[in-house]
């Protein structure tokens, strides 16, 4: 199959991705996707029977990761940014449900600002879609 036929199936009205096209697997990912996606195999593999388990060595194999990379990852300890971004989410939870769900992305990031909270209106919605519609009512 040629690129422009290829290109052409993909972006074509109505045209579908072909059969083992890698668009949208864990294999076009990063190392952090896929060690999340290991580890999260990982904590369902301890409420599977034995033979239905996946050993993190053949997830890493299957996934071009390396073993002691994941374990790495797994230690290591939530960036200043990611503990940054879930006292942000708490506030932004808050917000929004001390205002009864009236408050928008906007207002909510005005709100941030005069609290002395200086973020970007992206940071805060991409927090609040995080968050759910479990945490934003």
């Amino acid at each position: 199959m040629t690129r422009e036929c290829h290109a052409g199936i993909l972006w074509e009205p109505g045209g579908e991705i072909p059969p083992g096209h890698p668009t949208g697997s864990v294999l076009c990912e990063g190392e952090s996707v896929k060690f999340a996606f290991i580890a999260e195999m990982d904590e369902e593999n301890d409420r599977k029977p034995r033979e239905e388990r996946f050993p993190v060595m053949f997830m890493c194999e299957m996934l071009e990761v390396s073993r002691q990379g994941y374990y790495a990852w797994k230690k290591r300890a939530p960036s200043a940014r990611q503990k940054e971004d879930v006292t942000l989410t708490t506030l932004i939870v808050a917000i929004h449900n001390a205002h009864k769900g009236r408050y928008g992305i906007d207002r909510i990031h005005a709100d941030l600002a005069r609290n002395g909270y200086q973020v970007g209106p992206q940071r805060v919605r991409r927090l609040a879609r995080a968050a759910g519609p479990m945490a934003l009512p």
